[in-house]
């Protein structure tokens, strides 16, 4: 039976969202990684160093996959919510969809790249903006029929 130490543990990282809990597996794997590659490199070992290496990128892989389609998806519903499009994407990689594979279990990760998000992220400001000056218009329009309306009122009070 886990003691209570492991149980309130495993409660906590329940509770964290799933990005942290992603950055906390990649900051131990690198912590791990890190120094047993500069134990190889100061033994002059570079074979060890760069199966070590190459060992963090294949673990390492997963993680930073995972991440960038989170960013993607984030933008995604943003680009949703606007109604504006995302650059499409095919069966290759391109400027602006780029894709990595997790060699553990075969996953691959779909990201949209930093041109991508550029391209997305330009289009929604703009629609943020269209829609904000829309929004202000309207405001505008009904200030002024209050003020006109209470003109009105104010004349037809004094008489």
């Amino acid at each position: 039976m886990p003691s209570w130490k492991q149980q309130a543990s495993r409660l906590f990282w329940k509770c964290v969202p799933e990005k942290i809990r992603i950055r906390h597996s990649l900051r131990k794997l690198n912590r791990q990684y890190d120094g047993e590659i500069e134990q190889a490199r100061r033994r002059g070992d570079w074979n060890k160093e760069q199966e070590l290496a190459s060992e963090f990128f294949l673990y390492s892989d997963g993680y930073y996959g995972r991440l960038y389609e989170m960013d993607t998806n984030y933008w995604r519903r943003k680009a949703r919510r606007y109604h504006v499009p995302i650059p499409e994407r095919g069966s290759e990689e391109d400027s602006n969809w780029k894709c990595i594979e997790d060699r553990e279990d075969g996953h691959k990760y779909w990201y949209l790249t930093e041109t991508g998000i550029f391209a997305v992220r330009s289009l929604i400001r703009e629609e943020q903006k269209y829609r904000r000056d829309s929004m202000l218009a309207v405001i505008a329009a009904f200030t002024g029929a209050g003020g006109v309306l209470i003109g009105i009122l104010s004349a037809l009070h004094s008489k």
